[in-house]
């Protein structure tokens, strides 16, 4: 089992990248009372999908006038 915390180390982003993905459905989660784990399977599985795409930070532009 797996905290956000842990997966934001091991895929080089923020934790709030990871609570993201887990909020639009993208990462399978536990429920332990309060806490929230990701079981390693998840894990497996989200990897193997290509994760960098999931939780890379989004890049915006503006318009510069």
């Amino acid at each position: 089992m797996f905290t956000a915390r842990m997966l934001a180390e091991r895929w080089h982003c923020s934790e709030r990248a990871v609570r993201a993905l887990i909020a639009r459905g993208g990462l399978k989660t536990v429920r332990l009372g309060r806490l929230v784990r990701i079981p390693e399977d998840a894990l497996v599985e989200l990897e193997r999908a290509g994760v960098a795409s999931l939780v890379a930070p989004r890049v915006t532009t503006r318009s510069v006038e």
